[in-house]
Protein backbone atom coordinates (compact mmCIF):
# COMPACT_ATOMS: atom_id res chain seq x y z
CA UNK A 1 0.00 0.00 0.00
CA UNK A 2 1.71 3.32 -1.28
CA UNK A 3 0.34 6.20 0.94
CA UNK A 4 0.86 9.75 -0.64
CA UNK A 5 0.49 12.99 1.51
CA UNK A 6 0.12 16.50 -0.17
CA UNK A 7 -1.81 17.74 -2.68
CA UNK A 8 -1.52 17.06 -6.57
CA UNK A 9 -0.64 19.43 -9.20
CA UNK A 10 -4.21 19.91 -10.14
CA UNK A 11 -5.53 20.01 -7.07
CA UNK A 12 -3.12 23.38 -6.18
CA UNK A 13 -4.10 24.66 -9.27
CA UNK A 14 -7.62 25.12 -7.82
CA UNK A 15 -7.28 26.08 -4.76
CA UNK A 16 -5.07 29.12 -5.97
CA UNK A 17 -7.55 29.93 -8.44
CA UNK A 18 -10.06 29.85 -5.99
CA UNK A 19 -8.00 31.93 -3.61
CA UNK A 20 -7.34 34.44 -6.22
CA UNK A 21 -10.54 34.81 -6.97
CA UNK A 22 -11.81 35.61 -3.63
CA UNK A 23 -9.03 37.84 -2.65
CA UNK A 24 -9.93 40.02 -5.58
CA UNK A 25 -13.64 40.19 -4.65
CA UNK A 26 -12.96 41.61 -1.38
CA UNK A 27 -10.40 43.76 -3.40
CA UNK A 28 -12.92 44.80 -5.35
CA UNK A 29 -15.56 45.09 -2.33
CA UNK A 30 -13.15 47.28 -0.33
CA UNK A 31 -12.46 49.72 -2.90
CA UNK A 32 -16.30 50.31 -3.36
CA UNK A 33 -16.63 50.75 0.16
CA UNK A 34 -13.74 53.25 0.36
CA UNK A 35 -14.87 55.25 -2.55
CA UNK A 36 -18.68 55.58 -0.65
CA UNK A 37 -16.76 56.65 1.87
CA UNK A 38 -14.77 59.27 0.28
CA UNK A 39 -18.56 60.09 -1.51
CA UNK A 40 -20.49 60.28 1.87
CA UNK A 41 -17.48 62.57 3.25
CA UNK A 42 -17.33 65.10 0.31
CA UNK A 43 -21.37 65.40 0.32
CA UNK A 44 -21.29 65.69 3.89
CA UNK A 45 -18.69 68.07 3.91
CA UNK A 46 -20.22 70.32 1.45
CA UNK A 47 -23.87 70.54 2.94
CA UNK A 48 -22.69 71.28 6.08
CA UNK A 49 -20.60 74.03 5.01
CA UNK A 50 -23.34 75.29 2.98
CA UNK A 51 -25.77 75.22 5.55
CA UNK A 52 -23.35 77.12 7.87
CA UNK A 53 -22.89 79.50 5.21
CA UNK A 54 -26.69 79.78 4.71
CA UNK A 55 -27.13 80.68 8.27
CA UNK A 56 -24.52 83.39 9.10
CA UNK A 57 -25.52 85.09 5.86
CA UNK A 58 -29.49 84.84 7.13
CA UNK A 59 -28.72 86.03 10.53
CA UNK A 60 -26.69 88.82 9.18
CA UNK A 61 -29.36 89.99 6.37
CA UNK A 62 -32.03 89.87 9.17
CA UNK A 63 -30.12 92.17 11.29
CA UNK A 64 -28.84 94.42 9.26
CA UNK A 65 -30.32 98.10 9.08
CA UNK A 66 -29.96 98.34 5.11
CA UNK A 67 -28.60 96.88 1.97
CA UNK A 68 -25.99 99.06 0.34
CA UNK A 69 -26.89 98.58 -3.09
CA UNK A 70 -24.20 100.78 -4.44
CA UNK A 71 -21.75 98.36 -3.17
CA UNK A 72 -23.42 95.26 -3.91
CA UNK A 73 -23.20 93.03 -6.82
CA UNK A 74 -27.07 91.48 -7.83
CA UNK A 75 -28.00 89.23 -10.14
CA UNK A 76 -24.26 88.64 -11.18
CA UNK A 77 -21.58 85.53 -10.33
CA UNK A 78 -20.12 85.98 -8.07
CA UNK A 79 -22.02 88.43 -6.27
CA UNK A 80 -21.90 90.45 -3.56
CA UNK A 81 -23.39 91.91 -0.79
CA UNK A 82 -23.15 94.94 1.17
CA UNK A 83 -24.99 95.65 4.35
CA UNK A 84 -25.68 98.37 7.04
CA UNK A 85 -25.25 97.36 10.15
CA UNK A 86 -25.96 99.05 12.76
CA UNK A 87 -22.94 98.77 15.36
CA UNK A 88 -20.40 100.84 13.21
CA UNK A 89 -17.57 98.70 14.15
CA UNK A 90 -19.26 95.76 11.49
CA UNK A 91 -20.21 98.65 9.32
CA UNK A 92 -20.41 97.86 6.47
CA UNK A 93 -20.60 94.08 6.52
CA UNK A 94 -19.66 92.09 3.13
CA UNK A 95 -19.94 88.98 1.45
CA UNK A 96 -18.02 87.97 -1.22
CA UNK A 97 -16.00 85.41 -2.27
CA UNK A 98 -12.26 84.60 -2.07
CA UNK A 99 -11.23 84.50 -6.14
CA UNK A 100 -8.12 82.46 -5.65
CA UNK A 101 -9.81 79.29 -3.66
CA UNK A 102 -13.69 79.83 -3.81
CA UNK A 103 -14.32 80.56 -0.17
CA UNK A 104 -17.26 82.42 0.98
CA UNK A 105 -15.43 85.42 3.30
CA UNK A 106 -17.29 87.87 5.24
CA UNK A 107 -15.65 91.35 6.51
CA UNK A 108 -16.98 93.41 8.94
CA UNK A 109 -15.89 97.17 8.85
CA UNK A 110 -12.46 97.68 8.80
CA UNK A 111 -11.48 94.18 10.18
CA UNK A 112 -9.66 91.31 7.66
CA UNK A 113 -12.21 88.85 6.27
CA UNK A 114 -12.90 85.99 7.74
CA UNK A 115 -13.39 82.05 5.57
CA UNK A 116 -17.27 81.18 6.55
CA UNK A 117 -16.43 78.25 4.41
CA UNK A 118 -13.81 75.61 4.77
CA UNK A 119 -10.96 75.07 2.19
CA UNK A 120 -12.30 71.30 1.60
CA UNK A 121 -15.42 73.16 0.25
CA UNK A 122 -15.26 75.59 -3.33
CA UNK A 123 -18.06 77.61 -3.46
CA UNK A 124 -18.18 78.01 -7.42
CA UNK A 125 -21.55 79.98 -7.64
CA UNK A 126 -22.63 83.16 -5.47
CA UNK A 127 -25.58 84.57 -6.07
CA UNK A 128 -27.53 87.40 -4.74
CA UNK A 129 -30.83 89.16 -6.17
CA UNK A 130 -33.31 91.85 -4.43
CA UNK A 131 -36.27 90.99 -4.92
CA UNK A 132 -38.07 94.12 -2.65
CA UNK A 133 -39.30 97.21 -4.76
CA UNK A 134 -38.59 100.37 -3.65
CA UNK A 135 -39.57 101.47 -0.37
CA UNK A 136 -40.48 97.49 0.75
CA UNK A 137 -38.35 96.54 3.74
CA UNK A 138 -35.45 94.60 1.74
CA UNK A 139 -35.95 90.71 0.79
CA UNK A 140 -32.65 88.75 -1.22
CA UNK A 141 -32.16 85.57 -2.56
CA UNK A 142 -29.17 84.17 -2.24
CA UNK A 143 -28.00 80.75 -4.57
CA UNK A 144 -25.05 79.33 -3.19
CA UNK A 145 -23.63 76.49 -5.23
CA UNK A 146 -20.92 74.47 -3.45
CA UNK A 147 -18.78 71.17 -4.43
CA UNK A 148 -15.83 69.21 -2.94
CA UNK A 149 -12.27 71.20 -3.19
CA UNK A 150 -10.47 70.55 -6.29
CA UNK A 151 -7.68 70.07 -4.42
CA UNK A 152 -8.87 67.83 -2.12
CA UNK A 153 -9.13 64.21 -3.82
CA UNK A 154 -9.74 62.85 -0.22
CA UNK A 155 -13.44 63.16 -1.14
CA UNK A 156 -15.53 61.89 -4.12
CA UNK A 157 -16.37 64.57 -6.57
CA UNK A 158 -19.83 66.19 -4.97
CA UNK A 159 -21.79 69.79 -5.69
CA UNK A 160 -25.05 70.73 -4.27
CA UNK A 161 -26.81 74.20 -5.16
CA UNK A 162 -28.92 75.82 -2.20
CA UNK A 163 -31.43 78.72 -2.36
CA UNK A 164 -33.24 80.98 -0.06
CA UNK A 165 -34.62 84.01 0.75
CA UNK A 166 -34.36 86.45 3.71
CA UNK A 167 -36.08 90.07 4.44
CA UNK A 168 -34.34 92.38 6.78
CA UNK A 169 -36.28 93.06 9.65
CA UNK A 170 -36.22 96.58 10.45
Amino acid sequence: MNKHSGFTLFETIITIALLSTLAGSFGGFAVSIFSTRALLQGMHEVDENSRFAIEVISQTIRNATAVNGGASIFDSDPGVLSLSMSNPVNNPTVFRLDQDNGILTMQQGASQPIAVTSNEVQVSRLLFSLLSAAGEPEHIRMIIEAQTSAQDDSYGSFAHTFQTAVSLRQ
